[in-house]
């Protein structure tokens, strides 16, 4: 029998063990200052990367030029990947404040260290160094989550999603402007983010104060929770995943596939995580860096990788698309801004997804609003194989609702997979691995993704741009320079023979080619949409009995006489 101390000294009896729900049946003693601290948070979060990302050729142009710039958005991912179940469970043990207030300050420090960056390595270090603070600015789903009643989680999260709107579904607007009409250029997209990164951490400095390690951790030292910590799990989780990810991440870019630092990254990587897995299992370790009886939740597994899938659906398009719009549609979105607001469509329609997925699930069974929205999500982006060179409105018509679907899917997975832990005090590291599956399995759908359209353009194209240009009179000798140049990767001057009418041939013929392509990539979205459905039936609505239920209170420090007394 458990007492549950509650602010006032009232008390009820708990017969619920280690492995049940800790919370407290009382209204949190939060205010608008903290939700302020971590709106401001979330939005300097996904600025960096998101500003970034459209102007990585110009900046490479401005400051380098570098082969290394793609790993500006390569540590993003990997930090990330590695970093953010880190962050969940080490704050569960040792209190979240200085998590979050250190991680804020460190993302400050990363992007005024980008935004004077004078070559690309050092804007590589400086994307290091932001992506290790961002790990606790994303982290808003536990942060929140913890502290307001079960049944208001998707309303408070519907608050807090319109704040990755400004710099984050208006990105490439945003940032295109700027380096067209703005001395500082692209270098204003960090200095943005280092002025929020300012407030937010200001704000978690002055109004943000968790239970502290003395109230999670009764009767133990800091330095006694520091010696049994899983500090060999820890290294074998974030080395392996790291060097898994990063072979990944080569494969098909900066190496061949068949490449030895591809095949011995991957193998290493695959190899410490699958000892991570063995350690964490059988060993004795008193604080495991995960707790393995996680797995053994199956709604909360079936979440999680509904959450990972509707990810890699998103990511993938995200890299493909801007490919699709310049490749297919080139003259639709040349001149002025109109690039920024094309690939602007879906990240948007992401998003508000995400704010209406939030919302609408404050009133409806949130397992049937997750059925429908994975099976419209599937259904609208394979429709996209439509996609041919003539009807760019026709395949932004299916692809704007299916992110739409999509942002519901994450909306309603990454509030739940807080929700359906057997046990609250885990809430950070529940997150936490949740959005480290995400990361992670984002990178293999976007790996899986390029490799289809990779492989796919080396059978369409020779199959089709050859015939029409030998067809218009260009000899066979030129077929090759004529294909570099199309692809962007030659000049004009080198293609012996071309003539206007030769070239507006060949360019159709091109497109073609890209849009079968294109076409194959669409369907492939149908396997992970038919996981995506399949996780969907498995995953629960809020039991109405728990919805009152807080994980935990704030405190004004650790004098205070509220106190919350959880199952040890």
């Amino acid at each position: 029998m458990q007492q549950v101390e509650r602010p006032g000294g009232s008390s009820t009896s708990s017969h619920e063990s280690s492995t049940d729900r800790a919370d407290v049946d009382v209204n949190p003693s939060t205010n608008i200052n903290d939700g302020s601290a971590v709106a401001c948070s979330v939005m300097a979060g996904v600025g960096p990367f998101s500003l970034a990302a459209p102007l990585l050729a110009s900046i490479n142009a401005d400051i380098g030029p570098s082969k290394d710039i793609a790993w500006v958005s390569y540590v993003y991912n990997l930090v990330l990947a590695c970093t953010l179940c880190l962050i969940g469970r080490l704050s569960d043990i040792f209190g979240r404040r200085w998590f979050f207030v250190g991680g804020n300050f460190l993302a400050l420090i990363g992007c005024i260290v980008c935004a004077t960056a004078n070559s690309v390595p050092t804007l590589i270090g400086g994307m290091t160094i932001a992506s290790l603070g961002i790990s606790t600015q994303i982290s808003f789903q536990y942060v929140l989550g913890e502290l307001v009643p079960i049944g208001k989680r998707f309303l408070v999260m519907s608050t807090i999603f319109p704040w990755t709107v400004p710099l984050g579904g208006f990105a490439p607007v945003i940032s295109t402007a700027l380096q067209a009409h703005t001395a500082l250029r692209w270098r204003w997209c960090f200095w943005i983010c280092a002025i929020v990164n300012v407030v937010s951490t200001l704000l978690y400095f002055f109004f943000y104060h968790p239970p502290s390690f003395r109230r999670l951790e009764t009767g133990k030292t800091k330095l006694q929770a520091l010696r049994e910590m899983d500090w060999l799990g820890v290294f074998l989780f974030a080395a392996g995943f790291f060097i898994f990810l990063l072979g990944l991440n080569w494969g098909g870019n900066a190496y061949a596939w068949k490449s030895a630092p591809v095949l011995v990254s991957v193998i290493v990587g695959a190899a410490m995580l699958f000892a991570f897995c063995m350690w964490e299992m059988y060993s004795s370790v008193k604080i495991p860096f995960i707790p393995f009886h996680l797995f053994r939740n199956g709604r909360w597994v079936a979440m999680m990788l509904c959450l990972a899938v509707g990810a890699m659906q998103y990511y993938a398009f995200a890299i493909v698309w801007p490919k699709m719009v310049t490749g297919l549609w080139p003259e639709k979105v040349a001149g002025g801004n109109r690039l920024g607001w094309s690939l602007l469509l879906t990240g948007f329609g992401l998003q508000v997804g995400q704010i209406g997925g939030a919302l609408i699930a404050n009133f409806v069974n949130q397992r049937y609003l997750l059925l429908a929205s994975t099976t419209f999500a599937t259904g609208l982006l394979a429709s996209a194989a439509c996609a041919t060179q003539y009807n760019m409105w026709t395949v932004l018509g299916v692809m704007i609702p299916g992110f739409l679907a999509i942002g519901v899917q994450e909306a309603v997975c990454g509030t739940f997979c807080t929700i359906a832990l057997r046990n609250q005090k885990e809430i950070g590291v529940g997150g936490g691995v949740a959005a480290t599956t995400r990361s992670g399995l984002s990178v293999l759908g976007s790996v899986i993704y390029s490799a289809i359209l990779t492989n796919r353009l080396k059978k369409t194209i020779p199959a089709l741009v050859p015939a029409a240009a030998e067809a218009a009179g260009l000899p066979a000798s030129s077929v090759t320079a004529l294909i570099a140049y199309l692809g962007g990767t030659g000049k004009e001057a080198a293609v012996v023979g071309l003539t206007p009418s030769i070239l507006a041939a060949a360019t159709t013929a091109y497109r073609d080619a890209n849009a079968q392509a294109y076409q194959t990539v669409m369907l492939t979205t149908i396997a992970f949409g038919g996981i995506s459905m399949i996780c969907a039936w498995f995953t629960p609505a809020i039991d109405q009995e728990k919805a009152h239920l807080v994980s935990t209170v704030l405190e004004k420090d650790d004098k205070t006489d509220d106190k919350v007394v959880a199952d040890d």
